[in-house]
């Protein structure tokens, strides 16, 4: 019995790359391999138990160490992008990719490349956390240029929706018929099964065609309503910014003269560090100067407690003398009242006596000086012996004299009222 075999496409492990997390200036990726037997291979059961027991004697390799030994490129509409941080977990077969330093609210394409591998394409939105994402297995390797040209493959291309986080590649179809015993002859590989592949690969390219294109239908109609949203954002703050112009222009001056008052306050500061200083290099004499006013006023607290004791006593003296006087002069009221009294009585009735005496003693005294004249008229009459014509003479002469002399004689004058006190 003779064997049919076939040749086969050595097997590419399907990655997914899922969107972890999307922030507005980084997006985190995570890119995992997902193993999964080929269902149209049919081995045969001992094959299997063989390649079984091969792998347990043999430690399984990280396909994603694997598959990023090679290296990554990251680009970013189109351009190269350095800002990526990348960290493998070889347990769980995944690695986790995070491109930073993105601007917020703008919409990113994003392609990661593995190096003769794999082609990886992100497309993300910061604003609206949305993330379109298209994997294509480029088989290019060394590998696959080694296939059998009998058995050709078509890269799958799967498109994933906004809605979507994982995507995955399918493992590409290839046809293979079950190994039957004992087989003939191998068939040939005709022109109707190269045309019914091509057309097969032709309808998941139309698929896929109209796919994209509905998919660039939407993410035009979303760019657009982007832009009017951003030209309604922009027309908004233009007008604030007209609006607040005058409140930006008055914000500048204030900012002016706080940067004056600024000024002002570290040149304050610089002149009141210089007197702090010089008010340090003058402490330890105003601390000396300090204890010997604290002396003094210690010295002079004593004094001045002892002139207070003094000044008390002083008082005490005074206020006793003062009572001492005001008993006095109590007495001395009590007897100016009394006097006053007996003064008033007297005048009331003595006096009033004492004039009509005195009254009586001017009209005896008239009569007396009159009587005086006479008699001394006569004495000089008879003395010089002048006849009456001459004795009326003289006796004109001598009363004229008497009053040039205001009756001045040797008798006392008038009895005057006695002046009150």
């Amino acid at each position: 019995p003779t064997s049919n075999w076939h040749a086969v496409r050595p097997w590419l492990p399907p990655l997914t790359l899922s969107v972890r997390e999307v922030t507005s200036v980084s997006v985190t990726f995570l890119l995992s391999a997902t193993i999964s037997q080929p269902s149209d291979l049919d081995i045969d059961v001992d094959l299997e138990n063989e390649f079984e027991g091969d792998d347990q004697t043999q430690p399984q390799q990280s396909i994603i160490s694997e598959a990023l030994a090679k290296g990554l490129s990251v680009k970013v509409n189109g351009s190269p992008w350095q800002r990526v941080f990348i960290r493998i977990d070889d347990s769980a077969d995944e690695a986790v990719i995070i491109i930073y330093r993105l601007m917020p609210g703008r919409q990113y394409d994003i392609d990661l490349g593995i190096v003769h591998s794999r082609h990886l394409r992100r497309q993300v939105a910061t604003e609206a956390f949305r993330a379109i994402m298209i994997l294509t297995a480029d088989p290019t390797d060394a590998d696959s240029e080694s296939s059998s040209p009998s058995s050709p493959t078509v890269p799958a291309i799967t498109p994933v929706t906004t809605n979507s986080i994982t995507a995955s590649a399918p493992v590409p179809s290839q046809n293979a018929t079950d190994a039957t015993a004992n087989p003939p002859a191998p068939p040939p590989f005709t022109i109707e099964d190269r045309l019914a592949q091509l057309n097969h690969t032709l309808s998941l390219l139309s698929t896929e065609r109209e796919t994209l294109q509905s998919q660039i239908k939407s993410v035009r109609r979303e760019g657009q309503k982007a832009d009017a949203a951003l030209k309604s954002e922009i027309e908004a703050l233009k007008r604030a910014s007209e609006k607040h112009s005058a409140a930006e222009g008055r914000a500048k001056q204030k900012i002016l003269a706080l940067q004056e008052a600024v000024k002002r306050a570290q040149a304050g500061a610089r002149t009141t560090e210089e007197q702090l200083a010089e008010i340090e290099s003058r402490l330890p004499a105003l601390v000396k100067e300090r204890e010997e006013k604290e002396a003094e006023c210690v010295r002079v607290k004593k004094e001045a407690e002892r002139v207070r004791k003094e000044r008390e006593c002083v008082n005490e003296k005074d206020k006793k003398r003062l009572e001492r006087l005001r008993s006095e002069l109590s007495v001395l009221s009590h007897k100016l009242e009394k006097l006053n009294g007996k003064r008033e009585k007297t005048e009331g009735t003595i006096l009033l006596d004492l004039e009509e005496q005195l009254k009586q003693t001017r009209t005896e005294l008239e009569s007396v000086e009159k009587e005086e004249e006479e008699l001394a008229i006569e004495e000089l009459a008879s003395v010089s012996g002048i006849g009456i014509g001459g004795q009326e003479y003289s006796l004109q002469g001598f009363s004229r004299r008497r009053a040039n002399t205001g009756g001045a004689s040797s008798n006392p004058g008038p009895i005057g009222r006695p002046q009150r006190a």
